[in-house]
C-alpha cells in the first residue's frame, strides 16, 4: 500500500501514515521514509557493489540509469532532484578517479552544492538540501571506514549495513539542529534493520521500475516486498514503543552541529591527517563515543541554558507550551480542530510525544481538544480549577482523561506546579506566574475586568515582566501597574484599546494572528517573521 510505497522511494511520492513517520523518527530512522541522499546513497551502494565486475564505463551508465529511473518514479520533487544531482557528481567522481585522472570526489560534491545554491539560493536553508548533502559526503568518505570495522561478517553483509549507517550518522548532527532529541536506540535499530531496508529499497526500485512500464506484472511482483517491509515496519513500531525510546536534550546549537562534525571528519580522516597518531579502530570508536557524548549530554548538561521556553501558539484561542528541564507543560488544549492542525505538528515537530503536565484554565472551547489529544499522546497529569467541573464539554473530556490514566490535579493559590527545575505557581484557577533568569511572566485566564481587585488580590502581579493572555480587553490601570516589558496575545481577536495601552507605556506587544507562533526565552522572543526584542 501507500506505506509500503513511502518505504521504498521516500514519503513525497507516497505518503506514509503521521503515525509510521512519527515511530520512524522516534527510533532515529526518519530518512528512510523521505526522499532525500538517504535513498539515492543507497541505491548507489547497491548498484557499485552489486557492478563490479563490469567496466568503469558500464558501471557509471548503470548507475546514472538507476538514478534517472528513481528521479522518475518519485515524480521529480525538489529533494529528490538534489539527491541524484549529488548522486550523479560521486558517480562521475568515481569513474573519473578510476581511470587514474585528478579530479577529487569531495570537490565536485562541493562544486556540485555551489551550482544547486546558485540555481537557487534559498536551497541553502532548507533542510531536505542540507540532509542530501550530508548523506552523499557519509556515502563517499565513511562507508569505506564502517566497512573495515566491520571485516569480521560477511562482506556483502557489512557493504549493506555500512551504506546507511554512514548516512545515517552524517545527518544526524542536522537532525538534532532540527528536532533536538537522540534516539535512545538509534545504534542498534540501524544495525538491525539495515539488510532490510537495504534489501527493501533494492527489490522496491525494481518492482516499480516494472510497474511503470507493465502495471500488471508489477502489481504481481510487489507482493514479495511484504516480506521485507513489514519485518521492517513491525520492528520500528516495536522499538517505539519500548521505555524512553527518544532523549530531549533541546535544540542543538550551531558549534555543538560543527563540533559533532569535526568528530566524523577525525574519526574518518585521523589516521591519515596525522599518521604519527595512528590509533587502532576500536580506540577511535571509544574516542568518538567519548566525544559525542560530551558534546551533546555533558556540555548541554554543565553550560548554562534558557531554564525555559514558552510558546503561544497560532490558533484560535490561546494555547501555551512550556518546556523546561526536559519536561513540557500545555496550558489549554484548544478545540478538536485545533489539536490535529496547530498543536499536534508543533509537538511532533518538537520531538515531544508526552505532556507532562496539562492545565486547563478555562472551560468551553478553549478546552474542548483533550480527549483528540490523549489518543495522540501520553498525558501525565491533568491540572483544572473548580469552575471546570460544572463546564459540560469539557469536564467530560476530563473525565475521560482520568479514565484513561491522566493523573487528576487541582489548581490552588500559592500551590506550585513543578516543572523541571522551575515553579509554575497558580494564582487561583485562572492565573499561572513563573519566574526564571530573572524575569517573572503570567499566564491569564478568562478575561480580567476589574484590574484594582485583581492587583489587591494577588500582588504577585505587580513584579509582572511578561504577559500572556486571550486578546481580550485588559484594564488600563492592571498594564500601568505591571509595568510590563512585553505581552503576547493568542487567539483570533486583539481589542484594539490593549495596542494602544501598551504602545504609550512602551511595552512591545506581539499577537500571533500576525505573527504566527511567538516562541519565548528569558533572552528574547521569536516568531515566524523573526526576533523582535528582548
Amino acid at each position: 500500500g501507500a506505506r509500503r510505497g513511502g518505504m521504498v522511494l521516500g514519503s513525497s511520492a507516497s505518503q506514509l501514515p503521521q503515525e509510521l513517520r512519527e515511530d520512524f523518527r522516534t527510533v532515529g530512522l526518519a530518512h528512510v521514509t523521505a526522499a532525500s541522499g538517504f535513498h539515492v546513497a543507497l541505491l548507489l551502494g547497491i548498484v557499485l557493489a552489486g557492478t563490479k565486475s563490469l567496466g568503469s564505463g558500464q558501471r557509471q551508465g548503470i548507475a546514472i540509469a538507476v538514478l534517472a529511473i528513481y528521479l522518475l518514479l518519485t515524480g521529480g520533487s525538489p529533494s529528490a532532484c538534489r539527491a541524484t544531482m549529488m548522486g550523479v557528481a560521486v558517480v562521475l567522481a568515481g569513474n573519473r578517479a578510476g581511470r587514474g585522472q585528478a579530479l577529487q570526489p569531495l570537490g565536485l560534491l562541493l562544486a556540485t552544492a555551489v551550482l544547486l545554491t546558485l540555481v537557487q539560493p534559498l536551497w541553502i536553508e532548507d533542510v531536505g538540501f542540507l540532509l542530501s548533502f550530508a548523506a552523499t559526503l557519509g556515502l563517499m568518505v565513511s562507508t569505506s571506514v564502517i566497512q573495515k570495522f566491520l571485516d569480521f561478517i560477511p562482506t556483502n553483509v557489512a557493504a549493506a549495513i555500512a551504506t546507511p549507517l554512514a548516512a545515517m550518522l552524517w545527518t544526524l548532527p542536522l537532525q538534532l539542529v532540527v528536532f533536538g532529541t537522540v534516539s535512545t536506540y538509534c545504534l542498534p535499530a540501524s544495525l538491525i534493520t539495515a539488510p532490510l531496508v537495504t534489501l527493501a529499497v533494492g527489490a522496491g526500485l525494481v518492482v516499480a521500475t516494472v510497474s511503470l512500464l507493465i502495471p500488471a506484472l508489477g502489481a504481481c511482483l510487489a507482493w514479495p516486498l511484504r516480506l521485507f517491509l513489514d519485518p521492517l515496519i513491525g520492528f520500528v513500531t516495536w522499538i517505539a514503543s519500548w521505555p524512553s525510546p527518544t532523549l530531549y536534550i533541546g535544540t542543538a546549537s550551531l558549534p555543538q552541529c560543527l563540533l559533532l562534525y569535526g568528530v566524523l571528519a577525525a574519526l574518518t580522516f585521523g589516521n591519515r591527517w596525522y599518521p604519527s597518531f595512528r590509533l587502532r579502530t576500536w580506540q577511535r570508536l571509544t574516542l568518538g563515543c567519548a566525544s559525542v557524548w560530551v558534546i551533546t549530554i555533558a556540555i548541554p548538561t554543565l553550560w548554562p541554558k534558557p531554564p525555559i521556553q514558552v510558546v503561544m501558539l497560532a490558533a484560535e484561542t490561546p494555547i501555551v507550551a512550556i518546556h523546561a528541564g526536559g519536561e513540557t507543560a500545555l496550558v489549554n488544549s484548544g478545540s478538536a480542530e485545533a489539536v490535529q492542525h496547530v498543536v499536534l505538528p508543533y509537538l511532533r515537530s518538537a520531538g515531544i510525544r508526552r505532556i507532562d503536565r496539562a492545565i486547563a484554565l478555562e472551560p468551553g472551547v478553549a478546552n474542548s481538544g483533550w480527549g483528540d489529544l490523549a489518543d495522540a499522546l501520553e498525558i501525565g497529569e491533568l491540572w483544572t480549577g473548580d469552575r471546570l467541573a460544572i463546564a459540560d464539554t469539557t469536564a467530560m473530556q476530563l473525565s475521560q482523561l482520568k479514565g484513561n490514566g491522566t493523573e487528576a490535579k487541582r489548581l490552588r493559590s500559592g500551590s506550585p506546579i513543578q516543572l523541571g527545575h522551575v515553579d509554575l505557581k497558580p494564582l487561583g484557577d485562572l492565573r499561572i506566574t513563573f519566574s526564571t533568569a530573572g524575569q517573572r511572566g503570567v499566564i491569564l485566564g478568562g478575561s480580567p475586568s476589574n484590574g484594582d481587585r485583581l492587583l489587591a488580590r494577588y500582588t504577585e502581579l505587580m513584579a509582572v515582566d511578561w504577559l500572556w493572555w486571550n486578546g481580550s480587553e485588559l484594564p488600563e490601570t492592571l498594564l500601568q501597574t505591571m509595568q510590563l516589558k512585553g505581552a503576547i496575545a493568542g487567539g483570533d481577536r486583539l481589542h484594539p484599546e490593549n495596542r494602544f495601552h501598551l504602545d504609550r507605556l512602551g511595552s512591545s506587544l506581539i499577537w500571533t494572528e500576525e505573527s504566527g507562533a511567538a516562541v519565548w526565552t528569558p533572552q528574547q522572543v521569536i516568531t515566524l517573521a523573526g526576533p523582535t526584542g528582548e
